[in-house]
This record gives structure tokens, C-alpha cells and sequence, in this order.
């Protein structure tokens, strides 16, 4: 399991591939490239895990984002910026719209 987490962070997994390449049985001395089956298991590994965490590092970027843009309430017809606290009136009102709780 250490393993996997040190090739999830990319750390020095092409190490972690050529010793899984290499090895051949339990108590027996490695031969150069003995399953070369094991590189493509770690290659598809390191793909997926990369991808997987852009998703998440761009997910919580995303929310962040969303987070901070929906504090404030932005009016183009007079280009005013207000706060949208959860005190703020309109806040209340797009709030019970969006949860279907009636008016506020």
C-alpha cells in the first residue's frame, strides 16, 4: 500500500517499476526485465492516479471559486457589485427560490 501512495505522488515510481519488472520469484535473484507485463500495470496505474488527482485538485479549486463568486451579487444593469451575505435580503430570496422554501 506505501508503494502505491508513492507512485500516486510520482515520486520516484520508475524505480518502484523496474523492481517489479525485475523480479522473478520469492528467494530467487532478478533478472533485467523478467515481466515487462508489470510496466504497463504501472504505467496505466500512474496514468489513472494522475488524472484522478487533477480531478480532485480542480474540484476544490472549482469550489473555492464558487464559493468566493457567490458572496457577492453582481447587478449588470447598473454594473454594482453587493455582498450576499446570509443575512442579505436578496441572498434570502435566491436562497428559498433555489430550495423551494417559499419566500423569505
Amino acid at each position: 500500500m506505501l508503494s502505491m501512495f508513492e507512485l500516486t505522488t510520482g515520486d520516484n515510481w520508475p524505480d518502484t517499476m523496474h523492481s517489479a519488472m525485475n523480479a522473478v520469484a520469492i528467494d530467487s535473484q532478478p533478472v533485467i526485465n523478467h515481466s515487462s507485463q508489470n510496466g504497463l500495470y504501472f504505467v496505466a496505474f500512474i496514468c489513472i492516479a494522475f488524472f484522478l488527482m487533477v480531478k480532485v485538485f480542480v474540484g476544490v479549486f472549482m469550489k473555492e471559486v464558487r464559493s468566493i463568486a457567490g458572496a457577492y451579487i453582481v447587478d449588470f444593469s447598473s454594473d454594482r457589485v453587493t455582498e450576499a451575505g446570509p443575512h442579505s435580503r436578496r441572498f434570502r430570496k435566491r436562497y428559498a427560490a433555489c430550495t423551494g422554501q417559499g419566500h423569505a
